[in-house]
């Protein structure tokens, strides 16, 4: 490692990090493509209103089962798309925990007024 410079070892390690980033992307999408159809197939049915078991969900589950099949309908139609509005939402998410950490780390100060009340 002696041999390599500063910037080398930097950008060695950020074509790491984009790498494992682009294998574990693959992998979701992967999965997802392997469930969409049984999670298209329990979309239909809640919708429906069959009585099954299967079909049996709650609202909640309901709303993650088609924010799931919405996002793998928008990445088929346009993967650029998909991948910029996931980077726009980590971007805000990243900047509103910033802003509260910084609130929240910001010390308690006393300050003392020379008029009493």
């Amino acid at each position: 490692m002696a041999g390599i410079t500063k910037d080398a070892r930097k950008l060695n390690l950020a074509q790491s990090l984009y790498d494992d980033g682009v294998n574990s992307w693959l992998a979701i999408i992967a999965e997802l493509n392997t469930e969409i159809l049984e999670i298209n197939d329990i979309l239909r049915g809640y919708a429906a209103g069959d009585t099954r078991k299967k079909y049996q969900i709650s609202t909640k589950q309901h709303s993650a089962l088609q924010d799931r099949f919405t996002f793998w309908t928008q990445f088929m139609k346009a993967p650029d798309k998909a991948v910029a509005h996931i980077n726009d939402g980590l971007k805000k998410q990243n900047k509103k925990s910033s802003k509260n950490e910084t609130i929240q780390h910001k010390p308690q100060l006393a300050v003392f007024s020379p008029k009493a009340k």
